[in-house]
């Protein structure tokens, strides 16, 4: 009679082991994926915003060459506006990046 009155309980205890696990286990998977996407948010933001500053960074290093360049005779001054105005076409984009950071900084 004992033994029937266990196997009644084991059939239950296993069931809520099983619904346990399950849960358990889609909140890992969605845990992962909320994770995954979070991270390649904040790859491709900062990706993007480093992309710009390089950029600018080399715009400004051309704008210094010609600088040289011209100090020494071997520019013109239209080289030289062009390459400013390049330079500071960059800035506006750079700092609306910097600012928002495009998904960097943001985490909802």
């Amino acid at each position: 009679m004992m033994r029937n009155a266990q196997l009644k309980v084991m059939p239950i205890k296993r069931t809520i082991l099983v619904v346990c696990i399950a849960i358990m286990a889609i909140g890992v998977v969605l845990t992962t994926n909320k994770i995954t996407a979070l991270s390649e948010r904040l790859t491709n933001g900062q990706s993007k915003l480093v992309w710009y500053m390089l950029s600018l960074s080399k715009e400004y290093d051309a704008l210094i060459t010609l600088l040289e360049r011209y100090q020494g005779g071997k520019s013109s001054f239209d080289q030289l506006a062009i390459q400013h105005e390049i330079l500071w076409s960059r800035f506006p984009v750079a700092i609306t990046m910097a600012n928002r950071g495009d998904g960097a900084c943001a985490v909802t």
